[in-house]
C-alpha cells in the first residue's frame, strides 16, 4: 500500500505495536463518548457514537510530537494556543509544557504530567455535537522556564468524527468533519496575525456561544 510506503522505517518494523496502541486509544474514546452521552442524556441518533463508527470514512490518527530544546531565547519552539478539531485527544507525555486556558480566572496554566496517566481534551468536534454544553479545551505547548531545556516528546492519539459529520460553529458557518479539519488546517499554516483574524483556530471560544441547530 502507498500508505505503508511513507512510514518511518521504525513504524514499519513496529507496526503491530502502533496498531494495538491505536485500537486500545480508539477503545478508551469510544468508553468515554458513552459516559458523556448518557450524562448529557443524549440517546438514539443523537448519541456520540453513532458520530464515530467503525468502518466509516474518517481522519482519526495517531501523532507523534517533538519539540526541540532551545539554545537561545527567542527561538521558535512550542505551539500557538489553539482548541483541537477533532472530538477526543488522548495524549501520553512525560515533560511538562502543556498549559491550559482557565475558564475560571482566563489565566494559563500548566497540566500535570502524572506516570500511567494520560491526558484528555476536548476537541471542537465534541464541543459542537454536544449542542455546545462541553467546551473544547483551549490550550498551547510552552517552555515552564522561559527556555525549553532539552527535547520534549509526545504521543497523540486523535479521534474525529466521520467525514460526512455536519455541525455548525459558534458564527452559525456549517461544515462536515472533513471540512472543517481542512479549513483548520489551512489556519495553522497561516501567520500568527492572520490567525487572530478568524475564529476557527480556537473553535469560537473566545468570541461566545451560540446554541447548536
Amino acid at each position: 500500500m502507498a500508505f505503508d510506503k511513507a512510514l518511518p522505517l521504525m513504524a514499519k518494523e513496529h507496526r503491530d505495536l502502533f496498531d494495538r496502541f491505536i485500537g486500545a486509544a480508539h477503545r478508551v474514546t469510544m468508553i468515554i463518548l458513552d459516559a458523556l452521552s448518557a450524562a448529557l442524556q443524549l440517546e438514539g441518533a443523537a448519541h456520540l457514537g453513532n458520530f464515530h463508527r467503525d468502518g466509516q470514512p474518517a481522519l482519526s490518527t495517531l501523532a507523534m510530537f517533538h519539540y526541540p530544546k532551545q539554545d537561545v531565547f527567542g527561538q521558535g519552539v512550542g505551539h500557538n494556543k489553539h482548541t483541537d478539531l477533532g472530538t477526543l485527544t488522548v495524549l501520553l507525555t512525560e515533560q511538562w509544557g502543556l498549559q491550559v486556558l482557565s475558564p475560571e480566572c482566563n489565566e494559563w496554566r500548566f497540566i500535570a504530567c502524572r506516570p500511567s496517566h494520560a491526558i484528555i481534551n476536548i476537541g471542537d468536534s465534541l464541543r459542537f455535537l454536544s449542542g455546545f454544553r462541553l467546551k473544547s479545551a483551549v490550550h498551547q505547548v510552552s517552555p515552564i522556564t522561559g527556555l525549553q531545556r532539552e527535547h520534549r516528546y509526545s504521543v497523540t492519539y486523535f479521534l474525529r468524527a466521520e467525514d460526512s459529520v455536519k455541525y455548525a460553529d459558534s458564527e452559525g458557518r456549517v461544515f462536515t468533519a472533513k471540512q472543517w479539519h481542512d479549513t483548520k488546517f489551512d489556519v495553522f499554516r497561516e501567520t500568527h496575525e492572520k490567525q487572530e483574524m478568524d475564529s476557527i483556530l480556537t473553535g469560537g471560544m473566545e468570541r461566545g456561544e451560540v446554541l447548536l441547530v
